[in-house]
Formats: structure tokens, C-alpha cells, sequence
């Protein structure tokens, strides 16, 4: 197969045909203060895909919550009937759960335990560690509800055991030993399902030989995981959306069965996975993939009461590196692509820069 072949530089995830230009940088005239500001922000996107969370406010659309039926698709099932089960959901939700997922309740609650012990740390010593311009990963503090007991606070960490250790040994020497192998066993357990659930995807967008391409994201993926720990509802109109940067696809061990809530047609919708499964909901980098045949979503664990919960997502992301456009081998020949190619860098800093959901963040790129 002559498809991609992703390389650490000038990765092209998007076939053997030559791409459309790059898009170029659109801008204006902007104060000097804004400008040094931009410049901070793009010097971090450089090195990184830690976009900070975007802030959803008050809006002329309705900011109701209206409940949603959420597709079940049994991993087991005979391989063309799947194929077909995720395709559907993919284009027509762009969310779904999965049973039979290989994923051992042992091992998420194992995680989700030692990820508690990470959050009980004093607030201080959890700052140490804070996200910034120069350090993409650590911790985030989402803040809380003057009028209510409402807080949210995330770790953003590396998905690899030893590279955790490392980095939570500065705060929580004592404990970062067992963090780490628990999230790592969980990262990894995660990890191996978002590549079947990819594969699935891709073979869903037609008969094409995707060997390469799959091999080459699986070995290259730049994930992510973010940890959450959540005590009492959020706003609605001040809603902030932790996984809003690009990723293929996000992956979430429901370990009750409370309500999420994914933002799609400019509106929260409320589905309520059953406990044990996998919420999936798909990324931008899959829709511009798929050639906008498959929708994207944003997802986020909700809290009713004022009990604490802890959610734990794989945010499944391509090389940082990475070319995006739609797959050459998936079209028709009478079918144009949809999307001119773009950087994942660049994309990633006109979306930092975006502080608002309520437009498709790739429309810019739409031919």
C-alpha cells in the first residue's frame, strides 16, 4: 500500500495522493499585547496538543439539557455486522457505548482508586504541578461554584506508567509508584480497544488496504489521559470543555452509571451509558478523516449530587506533527474532498485561540 507512512516530521495522515495546499495563517491587526500573547501560545503549541479549556457562555441557543437514546454495540459481534453497527453510529451520533470491550473493571477501579488518593492532596501541593505556557501536562483547576459546593479539578498526564511516576513523584512521592502502574495498566488497556474501534471505523469508510496507516497511528499516537475529579453539576452556561482540541477519538470507563453529556448541534444532549461500558465520542481529526461522513463530539461526565466522582478518558490523538486531510483511498472518483489539508499545529492554534463551540471549529478549512 503506498498510504500514509507517518513519521515523526511532516507526518501526512491522509494518503498517497498529494495534498491541497496548507491553509495560511489568517489574522489581523491585533494590539501589541495580544500579539506577544499569541506568540506565547503558538511557542506552547509547538511542542505540545495541551489546549487549555475553552469556556462555553450564556448564549442566544436554548441551554436546556434534552436526553438522548446512546447506540450499545457489542465488540464481540461477528466483524461485518460491528463494522456496520459503528459506521452507523459514527455518521449518524458521533458517540456510542461498547460492551465487551476487553477492559477489566478490575483495572479501572484499581485506577480510579489510586487517581482518588492523587486528588485528596492539599491544593497547594497539587499546583506545584500546574499546567502553563511552558509545562502541557499537570494539573488544571477548573474551580468552583461560589453558590454551591460544585468543583472540578484534572490531571492531564502521559499515558506511559514510567513517564507518570516521574512526573507526580514531585508532589506525591509516597504514592506515585502505585498511581503509576494503575494508570498505566488502565492507559494501556484503553489504548489497545481505541485502535480496534479505529480500525472499525476506517474499514466502515469502504475496501481499502488501511494496514499502513493503522500500524503507523498505533505505533505514533501522541495520547493523552485526563483524569477528572467533579463534585456537584456544573453551570450550564459556563460549561468548560476539557477535551476541546483535536483527537481522534476519546474513550471513558463508566464506572456508574450517571448521565454524560455530549455538546453536538450546538446543544448539550444527556445519555446515560450503563455501567462497565466505554463511552466513545469522535474527534474532529475523524470527521476531516472520514471526509465529513462521521460527526464529531465533545463529551463530558456529569455530577448530580454533591458526591465526588472521578472520570478517566483516553484522548486517542495523532502525532503533533501530523498533516490532517480527508483519506484519498476512501473516496469515490467522482467525490471531491470536502476539507483542504492543514497542520495539526495549525489547527490546534486557531482552536486555542476560538473561545467559543458554537461554529465548527473546521469549517475553515471546508473547500
Amino acid at each position: 500500500m503506498s498510504s500514509m507512512n507517518v513519521q515523526q516530521q511532516g507526518n501526512t495522515l491522509c494518503g498517497s495522493r498529494a495534498p491541497p495546499p496548507t491553509p495560511s495563517q489568517g489574522g489581523g491587526n491585533s494590539s501589541s499585547g495580544t500579539s506577544v500573547s499569541n506568540d506565547a501560545f503558538s511557542a506552547f503549541l509547538e511542542k505540545s496538543l495541551g489546549i487549555s479549556s475553552l469556556v462555553l457562555p450564556e448564549s442566544p441557543h436554548n441551554t436546556s439539557v434534552r436526553d438522548c437514546d446512546l447506540p450499545v454495540i457489542d465488540l464481540s459481534s461477528a466483524r461485518d455486522d460491528l463494522v456496520r453497527r459503528i459506521a452507523d453510529s459514527a455518521a449518524e451520533f458521533g458517540y456510542f457505548q461498547v460492551i465487551n470491550h476487553g477492559v477489566s473493571c478490575d483495572v479501572a477501579e484499581r485506577a480510579e482508586k489510586e487517581c482518588g488518593g492523587l486528588f485528596e492532596l492539599a491544593l497547594e501541593k497539587k499546583e506545584v504541578l500546574s499546567r502553563s505556557l511552558e509545562s502541557p501536562f499537570g494539573f488544571e483547576d477548573g474551580g468552583g461554584d461560589t453558590s454551591t459546593s460544585a468543583r472540578q479539578e484534572s490531571f492531564w498526564l502521559e499515558k506511559e506508567a514510567n513517564q507518570i511516576e516521574d512526573f507526580v513523584r514531585n508532589i506525591w512521592p509516597e504514592g506515585c509508584g502505585n498511581l503509576s502502574c494503575a494508570l498505566g495498566d488502565y492507559s494501556s488497556a484503553m489504548e489497545k480497544v481505541a485502535g480496534e474501534i479505529l480500525d472499525h471505523l476506517l474499514e466502515g469508510l469502504g475496501d481499502w488496504d488501511r494496514s499502513s496507516f493503522m500500524a503507523d497511528i498505533v505505533a505514533n499516537n501522541s495520547s493523552v489521559i485526563c483524569i477528572s475529579n467533579q463534585k456537584g453539576p456544573a453551570k450550564p452556561q459556563s460549561a468548560r470543555l476539557k477535551h476541546s482540541y483535536p483527537f481522534i477519538l476519546t474513550l471513558q470507563y463508566q464506572n456508574s452509571s450517571d448521565s454524560c453529556e455530549v455538546y453536538v448541534d450546538r446543544s448539550w444532549v444527556r445519555v446515560s451509558p450503563q455501567a462497565g461500558t466505554l463511552l466513545v465520542t469522535l474527534g474532529d481529526i475523524m470527521k476531516v478523516w472520514s471526509n465529513g461522513e462521521y460527526e464529531s463530539t465533545v463529551g463530558r461526565p456529569t455530577v448530580i449530587s454533591d458526591q465526588a466522582s472521578t472520570s478517566m478518558a483516553l484522548i486517542y490523538s495523532p502525532p503533533t506533527e501530523s498533516i490532517m486531510c480527508p483519506i484519498p483511498e476512501v473516496l469515490n472518483s467522482d467525490q471531491r474532498p470536502r476539507y483542504s489539508s492543514f497542520s495539526l499545529k495549525d489547527y490546534a492554534s486557531r482552536l486555542r485561540k476560538q473561545r467559543l463551540l458554537f461554529n465548527d471549529p473546521v469549517e475553515r478549512y471546508r473547500l
